[in-house]
C-alpha cells in the first residue's frame, strides 16, 4: 500500500479517490511472463485487472484464455457514429535483476520524493493504469466521446507470443480507428511528445566453421583457415566507410526524409555534443550526411551485437578455434520488410564467406515492422492541441528509433491508427534497477486520457469501423 501522506496535496486535489492506491495494488504483484516461476503471478494480476474493469458501467470483460498468460479484452456498449479507440497496455513487468541493486522491495511500491518507485511503475503498468482510471471516470460521468476497447497483454516484456498468435482471430474484436498506447516517453524532462513512428526489427545469428577440430597455431597456422579471422573479415563488409550499410540493396525502400519532417526536426532543441558527452564517446558515428536525429529517426541500421570465438578463461590458449559466432540486428524504416531485408542480409554473408570455411544461420527472427504517420493528419494536430492544454511546453512530434511489435502487428492488421503518447522521462530507470515515475507525471497521464475520451473526434476519420 502507497504511503498517500508522503505525496504532495497539489497533485492529490481533484483526482479519484484511491487513485495512488489502487496503482500500488496492481504493482504489487510480480508479473513476470518471461518466467514460468511466476505464471501463477501473471494469473492472479489479470484477475485483479478483470475484476476493476468488470465494475465500470456498461463495459463488457472477458479474459482470453492463451498457451501464456492471459489476455484481458473490454469494451464499452459500441454506439453508431461514434469513433472507435482502442487502448492497449500490458500488465506484464521485467525481472528485478539482483535485488540488492534496489533500495527497497521492488514490488512494494514506495514514494520518495516527487517518484514512485517499483518495478512495472512506469512500463507499462503506470502508464496502462492511467487509462483504465480515466475510462472509469468518464464512465461513471456518461461522457465518454468514443467507443472504447481495451486490450492488456500478459506477456509484452516477452514477445507477446500469445497475443500474435491469436491477433488475426482477433481482428473483429479488435478493429478499430485508432490504438492508442503510452509505452514511451516524453522528450528530454518532461516534455510532451506524440509518436510519429517506429523502427522495425530483425535479428540474426549466424556462425563460421573452420576445421573439424581445435589445431595448435604454430602447426597449423597460416596455411588453415581460422573461423576467428573469417567472422571478422565479413563483419567489416557490412558498413562502407562513410558509415553506410553495404548489403546490396537495403535502402532500396528507404525515403528521403521528408521536408515536413525536417521542419519538425528543426523544432526540437537536441546537443549533438552534449549527447556524446553524455554517453561517453568523443564523437559520433553513422551516416554523417545526416544529423543525429535523422539517423534514429528515419533511417535504417545494421548493428553487431556479439562476437564469440574461441577460448575465453583466464591464461592463453594458442590454438586455432573451429567456430565463431555473431549476433546482429537491423532497425527499419517506413517501406522496409524485415523478412526481405534478413533474406539480402544473408545473401550477403553468403557471399562473403571466405574460402575454406563454411555458414550456418542458427536464428532469423524477423520481429516488428516498422510504423508510420503522417504528423498532417487530423488526428495528431487535435491530439497535439489537447497536449497543449495543461502542459507549459506545446508537444513535439518525435520518430522513435525503438520498436514494439504489437503496435506494429495491430496496426498493420486491424488498419489503426497509431496514437503514441507516453508520459515517461529519462529518469525513469524502466527495465532497471530502482525503475520509478514522477507522480506528476502519472496525474499528467491520467488528465490526457480522460481529456481524449471526452474529446469529440467525429470527422477526424474516413472510414467506418464494422
Amino acid at each position: 500500500m502507497i504511503n498517500s501522506n508522503l505525496i504532495p496535496t497539489s497533485l492529490t486535489q481533484g483526482l479519484p479517490r484511491n487513485f495512488f492506491d489502487e496503482l500500488g495494488k496492481l504493482l504489487a504483484f510480480k508479473s513476470i511472463s518471461s518466467d514460468t516461476a511466476y505464471k501463477a503471478d501473471c494469473k492472479a494480476c489479470a484477475k485483479w485487472l478483470i475484476e476493476f474493469l468488470a465494475e465500470l458501467p456498461g463495459l463488457e470483460v472477458r479474459p482470453i484464455e492463451t498457451a501464456g498468460n492471459p489476455l484481458i479484452f473490454a469494451q464499452t456498449k459500441q454506439r453508431p457514429g461514434l469513433p472507435t479507440l482502442l487502448v492497449y497496455g500490458h500488465y506484464d513487468v521485467q525481472p528485478p535483476g539482483d535485488r540488492d541493486t534496489w533500495l527497497a522491495d521492488p514490488f512494494e511500491a514506495q514514494v520518495r520524493g516527487e517518484r514512485l518507485f517499483a518495478r512495472g511503475a512506469r512500463d507499462n503498468k503506470g502508464q496502462t493504469f492511467f487509462w483504465l482510471v480515466a475510462l472509469r471516470e468518464a464512465l461513471h460521468a456518461n461522457s465518454l466521446a468514443w467507443n472504447v476497447k481495451v486490450l492488456l497483454d500478459g506477456e509484452e516484456e516477452s514477445g507477446s507470443s500469445s497475443l500474435l498468435s491469436e491477433l488475426k482471430r482477433l481482428v473483429p474484436e479488435l478493429s478499430a480507428h485508432v490504438i492508442a498506447a503510452s509505452e514511451t516517453a516524453g522528450f528530454d524532462s518532461a516534455d510532451p511528445a506524440l509518436i510519429m513512428g517506429l523502427r522495425g526489427a530483425a535479428i540474426l545469428r549466424f556462425s563460421i566453421h573452420g576445421a573439424s577440430r581445435e589445431l595448435h597455431s604454430g602447426n597449423h597456422g597460416g596455411r588453415v583457415p581460422n573461423p576467428a579471422v573469417a567472422i571478422a573479415q565479413m563483419l567489416g563488409k557490412l558498413h562502407d566507410e562513410s558509415g553506410k550499410v553495404a548489403v546490396p540493396g537495403f535502402y532500396s525502400k528507404v525515403q528521403p526524409v521528408s521536408p515536413t519532417q525536417r521542419e519538425l526536426l528543426a523544432q526540437i532543441p537536441f546537443d549533438s555534443a552534449a549527447y556524446a558527452r553524455n554517453i561517453g564517446v568523443s564523437e559520433l558515428s553513422g551516416e554523417l550526411q545526416f544529423n543525429a536525429l535523422e539517423r534514429v529517426f528515419f533511417r535504417p541500421t545494421l548493428e553487431v551485437h556479439s562476437i564469440h570465438s574461441g577460448f575465453s578463461g583466464p591464461g592463453i590458449k594458442t590454438s586455432i578455434p573451429i567456430e565463431a559466432q555473431a549476433v546482429l540486428s537491423m532497425r527499419l524504416v517506413a517501406n522496409q520488410e524485415p523478412q526481405e531485408e534478413l533474406d539480402r542480409l544473408v545473401s550477403f554473408l553468403q557471399s562473403q564467406v571466405p574460402v575454406g570455411c563454411r555458414v550456418e544461420f542458427l536464428m532469423q527472427r524477423a520481429i516488428a515492422r516498422p510504423t508510420s504517420a503522417d504528423p498532417r493528419a487530423d488526428l495528431y494536430t487535435r491530439t497535439g492541441a489537447l497536449l497543449r492544454k495543461f502542459n507549459s511546453k506545446a508537444p513535439v512530434f518525435l520518430w522513435s528509433g525503438a520498436s514494439l511489435p504489437v503496435i506494429a502487428e495491430i496496426q498493420n492488421i486491424v488498419k489503426a491508427q497509431p496514437l503514441l503518447v507516453g508520459f515517461g522521462t529519462a529518469d525513469d530507470n524502466e527495465h532497471g534497477p530502482n525503475e520509478s515515475f514522477l507522480l506528476g507525471q502519472y496525474v499528467k497521464g491520467f488528465t490526457f486520457a480522460r481529456a481524449l475520451l471526452e474529446t469529440d473526434y467525429s470527422g477526424s476519420f474516413p472510414t467506418k469501423v464494422e
